[in-house]
């Protein structure tokens, strides 16, 4: 979960969006509370909600999707 975002295997376009809100690793956007709630960010459409519940899963972070 502390790993930097920029170097994880994830598209490009979820490197720039995540770093233009901030997003560091994936404990700060867990911090907002459930995935979807990145809905919310202009850039951040349902194909990159995918990605990140796709990260989450992949990385044994399932449970935070409940």
């Amino acid at each position: 979960m502390n790993q930097a975002i920029n170097e994880l295997a994830v598209s490009e376009e979820f490197k720039v969006v995540t770093a233009a809100y901030g997003y560091r690793t994936l404990e700060d956007i867990l911090r907002m509370g459930k995935a979807y709630e990145m809905l919310k960010h202009e850039g951040f459409g349902y194909r990159m909600l995918f990605e990140l519940t796709g990260i989450l899963r992949g990385n044994g972070l399932g449970g935070y999707l409940d």
